[in-house]
């Protein structure tokens, strides 16, 4: 059990977080349930960005799912992530693309999603977090948080 996460996580978003650890039948993500939804965190994430971004377009749109992208910096790069199709001005995620030969973009999924508590037994019924965006953008609204900073992810 990653000790370490769950103290990080708290000091920076405060008591209103209860970390639900590795459950171990997803490849080492962590459920994080906080009172406006269910943060869902690759364990192989490490970042230096604040998730209350994500947060306060969640408490705004009081809809869907949000999603964190990071630009890699060219679609050369982004060849080995997962990358979002956007709808209209980049405000809405309609899917993902894993491991594109020809990404449309340079955005990368950072697989940090902010959802619905409801959708937590759907989300588990996904490999991954793409599969999972794909499945959701079909049936209500992905949004998108445009990250910079530090991040990396496996």
């Amino acid at each position: 059990v990653d000790n370490k996460f769950s103290m990080d996580f708290k000091e920076l978003y405060g008591s209103r977080v209860d970390i639900i650890e590795d459950r171990g039948f997803i490849d080492n993500l962590r459920f994080v349930r906080r009172d406006t939804g269910l943060f869902v965190i690759d364990g192989g994430n490490y970042f230096d960005f604040d998730l209350n971004e994500m947060v306060e377009l969640y408490k705004k749109k009081r809809e869907g799912t949000v999603v964190a992208l990071y630009d890699v910096g060219s679609r050369e790069k982004a060849k080995g992530f997962s990358v979002p199709i956007f709808k209209r001005n980049k405000d809405l995620v309609v899917g993902m693309i894993e491991k594109p030969l020809a990404p449309e973009n340079s955005w990368v999924d950072c697989s940090i999603y902010l959802l619905s508590k409801f959708y937590f037994s759907i989300y588990l019924g996904y490999d991954n977090g793409s599969r999972f965006i794909n499945y959701f953008a079909r049936r209500a609204r992905v949004y998108p948080v445009f990250y910079s900073g530090e991040w990396g992810g496996k």
